[in-house]
């Protein structure tokens, strides 16, 4: 929609704010819907990577409030599973150079 802003009077003030309400709108859409299949895939995801991978593809959403919103509450299971990938490292290095 093309929308004069430059037209400060009543009626050019009536269509910006028209305008941008239209704009919140399908802003609000989209990240309705970002926020959703960033849940569902960082739901699905099982390994440390995979969610990792999810996180890299969505970064530069991050900046979103809602989106970094959606993100925080995986943090948690983030770490959880970082720190039991690094135990299985650990045992598996023990392991190998105890029975050597």
């Amino acid at each position: 929609e093309n929308v004069d802003v430059l037209d400060v009077s009543r009626r050019g003030q009536q269509e910006w704010e028209a305008t941008k309400k239209k704009y919140d709108e399908r802003i609000d859409h989209a990240e309705s819907e970002i926020t959703a299949r960033l849940r569902d895939r960082l739901g699905a995801a099982k390994t440390a990577t995979e969610m990792f991978r999810v996180f890299s593809r969505f970064n530069a959403l991050f900046v979103r409030p809602r989106i970094r919103g959606a993100i925080q509450e995986y943090q948690a299971t983030l770490i959880q599973q970082v720190k039991e990938d690094v135990r299985r490292l650990q045992d598996k290095f023990k392991d190998k150079y105890e029975t050597t």
